[in-house]
C-alpha cells in the first residue's frame, strides 16, 4: 500500500479533500509517510493553529499551545489561547487549560512557548509576562512565576535544562532582548543578561546542563554572536562571532549556529552552511555544508543527532527601496549522525517553510511547525 503524505496548509481544490479536512479538523491523525530515500515512516499531524510544541523526555506526551481566530491576524482581534497535552499515539487530548486572551495590536501571533522539564514532571508555559509551572500530565497549577520581563514585552522562548528544574527565558522585541534564568521549583531568579542592541533569537543547553548558549544578532546587519554562559557560578564564559546567527545547538563537543534565510539575499551565489565551534577551547572549525543547498533558520542537537532546515534559497529584490532578501524555493530536513559525521536522513521536499524544527530529547522524533499545523515524524 502506498504511503499517504497529507500536508494541511496546501492549496486544495477537490471537494472530497475539503470534506475530509473538515472531518478531521479537531482530531489527531496518524499515518505512514514516505520521506526521500527512506521507506515508510510513522508520522502524526495536528491540523490546528499551533503556536508552539514540545515532546516529553520519553516521547510519550505532546504539549501544544493553540490560538483561535483568523489567519493572518486582524488588528484589534481578540484571540483565545489554550494549552493542551496530547497522548498522540491514542489520538486524544488528556488535559487542557485556557491561557490569557489578548487583543492583537499587530498582524502576527503572540508567542506562547511551552517546555517539559528534564524529568517530564513539570511543564512551563509563557502566559503574558509570567511563566506558569504546571504538573505536566494533568496541567494542575503548581506556581506562577512573575518574571522580570517588561510588561509591554513578550516571552519569546523558554528552554528547560537537561538536568533539574531550571529554565532560561528570552523576552524582547526588535533589536532588543533580555535573557533570564529561573528555578522552576521555587520561582527564584538566578541570572539575568541584557545584551546591547541585538535581538536574542535562540537558546541551547549543553547536554550535561553545565552551560547554555544564546544566539543574538542585528537583523541582517552582518553582525551576530554566540554567547556562552556557565551555571556554576552563573556567569558569561565566552562570546563568539557568528554572522546573522538565529539558531544555535549544543553537543558535548561542538557548538553549532545557522543564519537567517531572509539574509541570504546579501550573499548571492553563496550557499549558507552551519558554523561550528569546538566546545572546549571555542576554536572555529570547518563549517558543515551541503552541495547546492543552503542550511538556515533552525538547527537542533539531541542524543547524538543533528537536524537542520535545508534546501535552496533565491534572492528577491525591491528596486524601489534597494533591499534584497532570501526566499526558500524548497524546504527539506536533513539529519546528521553524531557531530555531523555523516548524513543519515534527508526528507523529500516539504510544501511550506517551517516556523520551528527541533529534535525530541531522545533524538528519535522531529517536530515540524508552521502557522497552520504541526507534524511529528519518527526517524529511521
Amino acid at each position: 500500500m502506498s504511503a499517504i503524505y497529507l500536508r494541511i496548509g496546501s492549496t486544495l481544490t477537490s471537494g472530497l479533500m475539503f470534506a475530509l479536512l473538515a472531518a478531521v479538523a479537531l482530531d489527531l491523525l496518524a499515518f505512514s509517510v514516505a520521506f526521500g530515500q527512506q521507506s515508510e515512516i510513522q508520522s502524526w499531524a495536528l491540523p490546528l493553529r499551533v503556536l508552539d510544541a514540545d515532546l516529553s523526555p520519553d516521547d510519550r506526551l505532546l504539549a501544544v499551545t493553540l490560538e483561535s481566530g483568523s489567519t493572518p491576524q486582524q488588528l484589534g482581534q481578540e484571540t483565545a489561547v489554550s494549552l493542551e497535552v496530547w497522548d498522540y499515539r491514542q489520538r486524544q487530548a488528556i488535559a487542557t487549560m485556557q491561557l490569557t486572551r489578548y487583543r492583537s495590536s499587530t498582524v502576527r501571533s503572540v508567542p506562547r512557548p511551552a517546555r517539559f522539564s528534564s524529568d517530564g514532571y513539570l511543564l512551563a508555559v509563557a502566559d503574558g509576562n509570567t511563566v506558569r509551572v504546571l504538573e505536566a500530565s494533568t496541567l494542575r497549577p503548581i506556581r506562577t512565576i512573575h518574571t522580570a520581563v517588561d510588561p509591554d514585552w513578550e516571552i519569546n522562548s523558554i528552554e528547560t535544562s537537561p538536568v533539574g528544574h531550571l529554565a532560561i527565558i528570552i523576552s524582547g522585541g526588535y533589536e532588543r532582548g533580555h535573557v533570564f534564568a529561573y528555578d522552576l521549583d521555587n520561582g527564584n531568579l538566578l541570572f539575568r543578561w541584557d545584551p546591547p542592541d541585538v535581538t536574542v533569537h535562540s537558546i541551547a543547553w549543553k547536554p550535561d546542563g553545565t552551560q547554555f548558549s544564546v544566539a543574538a544578532s542585528r537583523p541582517c546587519g552582518g553582525y551576530g554572536e554566540l554567547n556562552i554562559f556557565g551555571t556554576n557560578p552563573w556567569s558569561q564564559i565566552k562570546s563568539l562571532k557568528a554572522r546573522n546567527s538565529v539558531s544555535v545547538a549544543f553537543s558535548n563537543d561542538r557548538l553549532y549556529a545557522v543564519q537567517s534565510s531572509y539574509c541570504k539575499g546579501l550573499f548571492i551565489g553563496h550557499h549558507l552552511g552551519i558554523e561550528v565551534f569546538d566546545a572546549q577551547d571555542w576554536r572555529r572549525l570547518d563549517p558543515i555544508v551541503l552541495r547546492a543547498k543552503d542550511i538556515h533558520d533552525f538547527v537542533s542537537f539531541s542524543n547524538g543527532r543533528l537536524v537542520a532546515d535545508t534546501g535552496e534559497l533565491k534572492a528577491e529584490h525591491d528596486w524601489l527601496d534597494g533591499t534584497t532578501w532570501g526566499v526558500p524555493t524548497d524546504t527539506q530536513i536533513t539529519v546528521w549522525k553524531g557531530d555531523a559525521q555523516s548524513v543519515v536522513f534527508t526528507s523529500s521536499r516539504l510544501t511550506s517553510s517551517q516556523d520551528l524544527v527541533r529534535l525530541s530529547r531522545t533524538g528519535r522524533k522531529v517536530l515540524l511547525l508552521d502557522s497552520q499545523h504541526l507534524e511529528l515524524f519518527e526517524l529511521p
